[in-house]
């Protein structure tokens, strides 16, 4: 257990460092124009409240005098983006985002820069590697859409939900990082919908022990980092603290709170023992219970929770990074590994990809012929299981091989390239390791043997500019 936790110490370390990191050219300043108090279905009664500040929609121009935002703001708002907009699809009735694209992984959820609008046909993404702001595609075109820095985009009547990240390279003018704001493509209005949380937190453990090894937690700590998912009944909001070390554990704080469109409430759905993934499957909420560390020493089960009524349903799986497509669970499962002295040996492991029916309970395996990390992300495409060190395994052929990259060079085999994967439902997207771009991925037939050895490469995936 004392493993687990450092390892997810570890994975959280590296996606604070991926989405944090990153050195300033220059200082930008973004702003929103005064906003009208959103309606109540948009505002949460309790602890999530508005901004009203005076100053917020004032930046200084380059003559040092302030200047009223207004006229930034009609670059945004009255562009319309494509012009006049029809529906030409429809939402989802659970989904703001496609599943495919909400499989985070525990402490280190993903950026999930890439949405698209099934009602309007727009793609949006986060120009990640580029001006990190919110870009919009339709029909091959593409268009600036909203000039403020984002993570985490989801679509919903028509509607871009997406949280402010700074992402160390802007400076923000009546904003912080953790704010939920929203954008009408039809009129291009920005306006802000949850803020507050990215301060301070408050800590429901007062103490916290582990072997006997007690540690008082103040009442109240910085925000280290937050994440949301929106669906079509409400919005999930987490707050994490920074980590705490507890002997040979870590603790790290976490509040969730969950705002329901149709009771204009918010609920917080915090625990100590517990952690909780935004991934819904018919009304539950899937949750990680990491039990009593100190008595029973028992592993950490994978359960279904509730949202309205509490509920508890056990599962006869249990998962460190998953998905869930309709009613079925994709996870890995890894076997044979041992304790080298110093670190895992997986010389003699293997891998199967598993596919659990969350209906019917039953599970199909798929074995791979390499050994993959529990904790490494992968990611489903029409029908296909790609890997960060572009290992990909067609469930429907059931055969799989590694593919190499028009970003590195072809003797590098098995090293992670990519960081996240994501999809519009036509294409697939995803975040280079090596340059930390967002690119769009085309697939191509092209086999390469690398001389001298056995290792053959069965596909080259291309990453291309995203907006072209």
């Amino acid at each position: 257990m004392k493993m687990i936790l450092l390892v997810l110490l570890f994975l959280a370390g590296c996606q604070k460092q991926n989405s944090g990191n990153i050195e300033a050219e220059k200082e930008n300043v973004i702003d929103v124009p005064t906003q009208e108090a959103p309606t109540p279905e948009e505002v949460p009664k309790k602890e999530m409240t508005e901004k009203k500040d005076s100053e917020a929609s004032q930046k200084i121009t380059e003559d040092g005098t302030p200047k009223e935002a207004w006229d930034e703001v009609i670059t945004l708002t009255q562009g319309k983006v494509f012009g006049e907009l029809m529906e030409v699809g429809t939402e989802d009735a659970v989904y703001c985002n496609l599943p495919e694209n909400l499989n985070d992984v525990p402490y280190a959820e993903k950026l999930l820069l890439v949405c698209p609008d099934p009602l309007y046909g727009i793609d949006y993404y986060v120009d990640y590697g580029g001006d990190y702001l919110i870009h919009a595609v339709k029909d091959g075109k593409g268009e600036l859409a909203v000039k403020i820095p984002a993570k985490r985009l989801f679509c919903r009547g028509g509607k871009l939900y997406f949280m402010v990240e700074n992402y160390n390279k802007y400076t923000l003018e009546g904003l912080e990082n953790g704010d939920v704001l929203t954008y009408d493509p039809i009129n291009g209005e920005v306006s802000v919908v949850l803020s507050g949380f990215g301060g301070e937190m408050g800590v429901p453990e007062k103490t916290v022990m582990r072997e006997e090894i007690i540690v008082e937690i103040p009442e109240k700590i910085a925000v280290d980092d937050t994440c949301m998912t929106v669906y079509q009944d409400g919005i999930y909001y987490k707050q994490k603290g920074g980590w705490i070390s507890i002997g040979e554990y870590v603790y790290q704080p976490v509040n969730n709170y969950y705002y329901s469109f149709k009771t204009k409430e918010t609920k917080r759905i915090n625990s100590s023992d517990a952690i909780f993934y935004f991934v819904e499957w018919g009304g539950y909420l899937f949750v990680w219970d990491m039990g009593d560390l100190d008595i029973e020493e028992k592993f950490a089960e994978n359960k279904l929770f509730h949202i309205e009524t509490g509920e508890e349903k056990a599962l006869g799986i249990a998962w460190r990074v998953f998905c869930v497509v309709a009613d079925n669970l994709y996870t890995m499962s890894t076997s044979g590994v041992e304790w080298a002295g110093e670190g895992y040996s997986y010389k003699n492991a293997y891998s199967d990809i598993v596919v659990y029916n969350l209906k019917t309970e039953e599970e199909k395996r798929y074995r791979i012929d390499k050994p993959e990390d529990q904790y490494s992300g992968f990611f489903l495409f029409n029908d296909v299981m790609y890997f960060s060190d572009l290992y990909y395994y067609s469930l429907s052929e059931e055969k799989g091989g590694y593919a190499y990259s028009s970003l590195q060079n072809k003797n590098d085999i098995g090293f992670p390239i990519v960081s996240e994967f994501y999809t519009d439902g036509k294409q697939l997207y995803g975040l280079s390791v090596l340059d930390g771009k967002l690119y769009r991925i085309e697939e191509q037939n092209d086999s390469y043997t690398v001389p001298g050895t056995d290792h053959t490469y069965s596909r080259r995936l291309d990453f291309l500019p995203i907006g072209e």
